[in-house]
Parts: structure tokens; sequence; C-alpha cells
């Protein structure tokens, strides 16, 4: 199955949902993401990072 990519829409979308109250895990199912990249793009352990182009970029790159 290939990985979704995470676009600026997605992330949007993460942190709408977040700003609902969801968590992580439930993030993941409604994005298609696993709830680690969740975190990731989301500061991680409970904590909100504002989603910068830098975050964008460092996030794009993925492990092969």
């Amino acid at each position: 199955m290939p990985k979704k990519k995470v676009t600026p829409e997605v992330l949007g979308e993460m942190e709408r949902l977040k700003g609902e109250g969801l968590t992580y895990h439930e993030i993941a199912e409604k994005t298609g993401l696993s709830p680690p990249t969740v975190a990731v793009y989301l500061g991680g352990k409970g904590k909100r990072t504002r989603i910068t182009p830098e975050i964008i970029d460092r996030g794009s790159l993925t492990r092969r």
C-alpha cells in the first residue's frame, strides 16, 4: 500500500481535527495517516505546533 503524501491541505485538516479535540489516533484514521505521522506534524506528545513551510519541508522527507 503506497504511503499517503502529507500536503498543506492534509496538514490543515489535521490542525482542524485537533482543534475539535480529536486524538492523534482518531486524526490518523480520518486522514489515512499513521498516528506517529500525525504526532510528528502536530508537535508530538500533545504539544501543538504551528505548521510552517519548514515543518512541511522536514516532513516531506520520507525514509526509504
